[in-house]
C-alpha cells in the first residue's frame, strides 16, 4: 500500500506544470571589511594585493565560496579620519595605484586557487556629500572600483546612495536623479549591476560612519525615526516614492530587487 508521500509525489509527477522539488544550497559568501586588519595596514600599504589572496585564503578556511571584496578611499586620502569613524576604512582593494591587468592576474591567480568566488566589489561611502570636490573624488573612485570590478569578472559592484546634509528629503531626491543615477548608468555601461546597501543609523555629534554623523542604533523606534539622516533610502517607503517621481530606467535599477515589485 503506498504511503501518503509516495501518492503526494505521484500526484505533483502527474499534473502538467508542477515540478518536483529541488533543493538548492544557498552559497556563504563573506564582506572581506568584517576583519579590518587580517592583514596589517603595514604589510598591505606596502604590497597591496596581498591582503585579497590572504583573504580568499582565509574565506577557504572557513568554509566559504565567495567574498565581498571591499575598496575605499585610503585613509590618507579619506575625508573623514580613520579615529572618528565607528567603522573604519577597509580598502582590501587598494586602488591608490591603477589596478592593472598584472594586479588582476594576480587575484584571478588566487581565487582560482582557493577556489573562492568574488560576488562583487563593495565600496560604502556618500556618494551625495554636499561638498562638490569631495563629491567628485568619491565618484571618481566608484569609477575605478567599477573598473576592476570589470577586470576581475564580475557583474556588479555594491554601495550606498548617501545624502547632501544640506537638503531637505525631497531636495535629495533630486540631487539623487542628477547626480546619482549617472553613475548607475556607468554601471550599466560596463555591464554591471549597482548593489544599493541600506543602512539604519542614529544620529551622534561626536562620530562619523562614511563621513555621516551617527552612532548605532538602540532600538526599532531610533531606527526608523532618525535613519534618514545618513541615506536617503533608510525605509522601504522611501525607496517607493523614487520610481514614481523619475522617469529614468536607471533611477529603477537602483531599488533593491526585494522591492522592485512593490513599485
Amino acid at each position: 500500500m503506498p504511503t501518503n508521500q509516495t501518492a503526494v509525489e505521484e500526484r505533483i509527477s502527474s499534473t502538467p506544470g508542477i515540478k518536483q522539488f529541488e533543493p538548492k544550497f544557498m552559497k556563504i559568501g563573506v564582506l572581506t571589511a568584517a576583519l579590518q586588519e587580517l592583514t596589517p595596514r603595514e604589510i598591505r600599504d606596502a604590497d597591496p594585493d596581498r591582503a585579497v589572496e590572504e583573504w580568499l585564503e582565509y574565506a577557504r578556511d572557513l568554509g566559504a565560496d565567495y567574498i565581498e571584496l571591499s575598496a575605499a578611499l585610503h585613509p590618507t586620502e579619506a575625508d573623514v579620519p580613520q579615529e572618528a569613524m565607528l567603522d573604519p576604512v577597509v580598502n582590501t582593494l587598494d586602488l591608490r595605484k591603477p589596478f592593472n591587468s598584472s594586479r588582476a592576474n594576480r587575484v584571478l591567480a588566487a581565487m582560482k586557487k582557493y577556489n573562492i568566488g568574488l560576488s562583487d566589489v563593495a565600496y560604502f561611502d556618500n556618494m551625495l556629500h554636499e561638498d562638490p570636490k569631495i563629491r567628485r573624488k568619491k565618484h571618481d573612485f566608484m569609477i575605478r572600483v567599477m573598473d576592476s570590478a570589470v577586470m576581475l569578472g564580475v557583474d556588479a559592484v555594491c554601495g550606498f546612495v548617501g545624502r547632501n546634509q544640506s537638503l531637505d528629503m525631497d531636495q535629495n531626491l533630486d540631487d539623487f536623479r542628477e547626480n546619482f543615477v549617472p553613475l548607475l548608468k556607468a554601471a550599466g555601461d560596463r555591464g554591471l549591476v549597482y548593489r544599493v546597501e541600506q543602512i539604519g543609523t542614529t544620529i551622534s555629534v561626536t562620530r562619523r560612519v562614511c563621513g555621516q554623523p551617527c552612532i548605532r542604533s538602540q532600538s526599532r523606534r531610533e531606527w526608523g525615526t532618525i535613519s534618514e539622516s545618513i541615506t536617503i533610502p533608510p525605509t522601504p517607503s522611501s525607496w517607493v516614492r523614487i520610481p514614481g517621481r523619475f522617469s529614468s530606467t536607471f533611477a529603477t535599477a537602483a531599488i533593491p530587487s526585494s522591492l522592485a515589485d512593490s513599485t
